[in-house]
């Protein structure tokens, strides 16, 4: 109550906020926090995924408590059927020089990164895996609670580098054993070189020795240039292109020496037979007409009556048409032209013509590109094509073998056509042997 002659005032409590209208709602903020916290555990798995192939997790004991379904993927047993089971229950870890047990390491509770874990898939094959793992303790009490780690596929860089290695060995097996007869071809010619005869029969005698160990340089360098046990780096691409090139020519040099040491000793022997002559030209073209396509060469075939029967040996008859098709794309500049043509010969004989617009030859060196190791160097484009200058002169000889011959036609600077001439078949001729 107040008293006289003071005025009454009124106390007024401060106005409360109305927490239904003013306090931020409780829900909003607690979808909002769950956003977030599904965000950042995306962004974990997304990091996670870039990084590595599958997680896992043990408890205390060593037993698998956590295994990401990556692993399901990569070998195609379920994930949840390793659970409870250690690592070296589901697969193993390969012993590695020089670096200590990973069951050591998780017995002294230390990480570890990049070692070797293999685990057979569903199918019972081999995958090979980099496992990296870290000890977890308790922030609370520090005691340890288990490993976290994760694993990398590496089965496919291992298979590569098993199967190099595999095509490495073989490869300097090859080449061993090459140097080996190559070393007793040597030995063996300066020893017979007094005498002609037995030399050139020896060579011939080693003609299998040589070719098979080359060819398996062939077959392992082209293997290992299309990388067909997997990726290698673009250099040692290079450098297998490089020995599939040198290997080819090594071989195309052996195959003129023997048949020329086959020839001289009189080895070489011609199996006529009636065949037709389409077939035979057809057979050659198709061996040369990738490398001619290749340096852009219009390739020309006017093939009268493919059907016309000739007396010659097929093999020698196309390796004839091969030597002289083979000139023809090397000596001719890219882009050139080059064919072949048949016509008549002379009287019994029928005229198969292979020409092309490449260097040519002058007069004057007609008969030389038919003498042994001889080849026309008066052009800078000859002088950089390789060979042994056997290829003519061996062509020739078996052409006159079969009854037949070549002869040149050229001049410097307008290409060249070489003739060769093959026995035509006679009525009543009822030798085996005709191929249409």
């Amino acid at each position: 109550m107040a008293r006289k002659g003071e005025s009454k005032v009124t106390h007024l409590e401060p106005a409360r906020p109305d927490s239904r209208s003013d306090m931020p709602d409780s829900s909003d903020q607690l979808r909002r926090t769950l956003q977030e916290l599904q965000h950042q555990r995306r962004r974990l798995e997304d990091f996670a995924r870039a990084t590595s192939d599958w997680f896992w997790e043990t408890d205390a004991a060593g037993h698998l408590v956590y295994l990401s379904n990556r692993i399901t993927a990569l070998c195609g047993i379920p994930a949840v059927t390793m659970i409870g089971r250690r690592l070296e229950e589901i697969g193993r870890f390969p012993n590695e020089p020089g670096l200590p047990p990973v069951r050591e390491l998780m017995r002294s509770r230390k990480p570890f990164r990049d070692r070797l874990f293999e685990l057979a898939d569903g199918r019972g094959e081999r995958l090979t895996f980099h496992l990296a793992g870290v000890p977890v303790f308790d922030p609370a009490t520090g005691a340890f609670t288990g490993y976290r780690g994760a694993g990398f596929d590496m089965t496919p860089r291992y298979q590569a580098e098993q199967a190099t290695e595999q095509a490495r060995l073989e490869l300097e097996r090859a080449l061993e054993d090459l140097t080996n007869k190559n070393v007793e071809a040597d030995f063996a010619a300066a020893q017979l070189a007094a005498a002609l005869k037995e030399r050139s029969e020896f060579i011939a005698s080693l003609s299998h020795e040589l070719r098979t160990p080359l060819n398996a340089i062939i077959g392992f360098a082209e293997a290992m240039a299309m990388q067909v046990f997997g990726p290698i780096e673009d250099r040692y691409q290079q450098y297998s292109q490089d020995i599939v090139g040198a290997a080819r020519h090594l071989l195309a040099l052996i195959n003129d020496i023997l048949d020329q040491a086959a020839m001289e000793s009189g080895h070489v022997r011609v199996d006529s037979q009636k065949v037709s002559l389409g077939s035979v030209i057809d057979e050659a073209v198709a061996l040369v007409r990738l490398r001619a396509e290749t340096k852009g060469l219009d390739l020309r075939l006017e093939i009268h009556n493919e059907e016309l029967p000739v007396i010659v040996d097929p093999k020698r008859a196309k390796q004839i048409l091969v030597n002289l098709l083979s000139n023809a794309v090397k000596f001719t500049p890219e882009n050139g032209s080059m064919g072949v043509e048949t016509g008549p010969g002379k009287s019994g004989l029928v005229a198969v013509t292979i020409w092309d617009t490449g260097i040519g030859i002058p007069h004057s060196e007609h008969e030389k590109v038919f003498e042994r190791f001889e080849q026309v160097t008066d052009d800078d484009y000859a002088r950089q094509q390789e060979g042994t200058g056997l290829g003519l002169a061996i062509s020739r000889d078996l052409a006159r073998m079969m009854g037949g011959d070549i002869e040149l036609e050229s001049s410097f600077g307008s290409g060249s056509r070489f003739t060769v001439t093959f026995p035509l078949a006679v009525a009543g001729d009822d030798r085996d042997g005709m191929a249409g």
